[in-house]
């Protein structure tokens, strides 16, 4: 009966606001009306194992005491978990490094914080209408959504950054975009519910490497000649402006819900473009206009589509002048000038990836364009020697990751002292900073999805350095 009393006693702390069913000897946390969602389990036979674990309130975690302190305590099911006042997750987890001390702020700045959700929504391929991403959830996307607004906002975040996605209808004769992962009506709602928390929206657009039926551009190209890859590839940024204008028709309807939106688009990046830049260059020129006479919202592209990083110290592509002078902002990731060696790797610190990170393109610190710089650190022990795992999904690059948080810890503290000291020191102007793709939900380990290894910054030690970085 003790036994029993000490596991009631836990579990109504993990979860909140939840009703509590013992059968079969299994206690599983049920919260929102049951059928909406698990909120995890534990089983009386379940494991005892040395865990971190946290609260959820951001503002009530104290850097990096909480994450440094482990205690015996029963493994929970988390696989369908939504929300909960505390998580836990393995000490495995806390990887090989000690956290770094916060040596910065942004708070009185004019530094914004922008975060990207994690892109799928539902109707997308990856998560249908489970944003843990695991078999068997009922979570609901909306639901997620609202919930994790309430983080964002406790964060400090002042731009909701969204990323849709869409496919051509076939790969080798495209007649249009379509399938669009997050609906008219959903997009709307979704800039409601921002502007309702305080933030503003900011919309994105990815092409899918597949189209409808299945088959891949990239091989569809391949079969293609010279002057076919040509035709091709002047055909679909007619369909691409196409549907970005529509999109923004669909923003227009509650224009001021919403604050910007990217010309170019991510994933998709056929070699035909890097051969013929100046024609994709051009086509978003005319894309930017034809957006002005929808809305002036601010537009921004990325710093990829007009560098080129083959002349150093980064000169622009040539026919780039007309784009960059249209948009209002450009975006880049924190930039390295050569790989990092395994010595580098193996004493990692905040003071090394601040000076490490640090080239930014010459014309980019000659013309003062406003920055949006994109943060995307994952939290395995490999990521600065073998780069980004796929984090939907376990695929081949996953054998072998090792959670690590140290290593994202560090790297976001590191990349963060960086754009502070060039931004102080007149070097760029700091428009804001996006972290991409939180998690949707409180799942901490993984099953189907990889939440352990992701970019996300959900519940992790990097979470409160942002916090402490905004905190006002």
């Amino acid at each position: 009966m003790r036994q029993l009393t000490k596991l009631l006693f836990l579990i109504n702390h993990l979860v909140r606001n939840c009703f509590i069913a013992i059968a079969f000897a299994v206690m599983v946390a049920s919260c929102g009306g049951g059928d909406q969602q698990i909120a995890g389990a534990v089983s009386m036979l379940s494991p005892i194992s040395s865990q971190v674990s946290i609260s959820t309130t951001i503002k009530t975690v104290v850097y990096p005491t909480a994450y440094n302190t482990t205690a015996k305590s029963p493994v929970i099911d988390d696989t369908c978990l939504h929300t909960s006042s505390s998580i836990s997750y393995p000490e495995s987890y806390k990887g090989e490094f000690q956290l770094p001390q916060v040596n910065g702020s942004f708070a009185k700045t004019n530094v914004a914080l922008s975060i990207t959700p994690k892109d799928d929504w539902v109707n997308s391929v990856i998560g249908g209408s489970n944003p843990n991403m695991n078999n068997g959830c009922l979570t609901i996307h909306k639901q997620a959504f609202t919930s994790t607004l309430v983080r964002f906002k406790a964060l400090g975040t002042k731009y909701l950054t969204i990323m849709s996605s869409t496919r051509l209808d076939d790969a080798t004769n495209p007649t249009k975009l379509t399938g669009y992962f997050i609906s008219d009506d959903d997009l709307l709602w979704m800039g409601q519910q921002a502007a309702e928390n305080g933030m503003k929206l900011r919309f994105t657009m990815l092409i899918d490497v597949w189209d409808i039926k299945g088959n891949n551009l990239y091989v569809a190209l391949n079969k293609l000649n010279a002057s076919e890859q040509l035709a091709w590839g002047k055909n679909f940024l007619r369909l691409y402006n196409e549907m970005m204008l529509y999109e923004a028709s669909v923003m227009a309807t509650m224009p001021n819900n919403f604050d910007a939106i990217k010309l170019d688009w991510g994933y998709f990046d056929p070699a035909i473009f890097n051969d013929n830049r100046a024609i994709k260059i051009a086509s978003m020129a005319e894309l930017s206009q034809a957006i002005r006479k929808i809305h002036n919202w601010k537009q921004w592209i990325d710093n990829f589509t007009v560098t080129n990083y083959s002349i150093q110290p980064s000169h622009l592509n040539p026919g780039s002048d007309l784009l960059i002078n249209s948009v209002d902002l450009i975006e880049m990731m924190p930039q390295k000038a050569r790989a990092m060696t395994q010595q580098e790797d193996n004493n990692l610190s905040a003071a090394f990836v601040k000076n490490f990170f640090n080239i930014v393109p010459n014309w980019l610190i000659t013309t003062k364009k406003p920055i949006i710089w994109s943060i995307q650190v994952q939290s395995h022990r490999t990521f600065f020697s073998k780069g980004w795992i796929e984090d939907c999904c376990i695929t081949s690059s996953y054998t072998g990751a090792v959670a690590d948080f140290s290593v994202q810890a560090i790297g976001i503290e590191g990349m963060l002292e960086m754009i502070s000291e060039k931004t102080k020191n007149g070097d760029v102007i700091t428009e804001s900073v996006n972290f991409n793709s939180y998690w949707w939900t409180d799942t901490m380990k993984p099953y189907q999805s990889l939440p352990e290894i992701s970019q996300s910054i959900r519940n992790k030690p990097a979470e409160s350095i942002v916090y402490q970085w905004w905190k006002q």
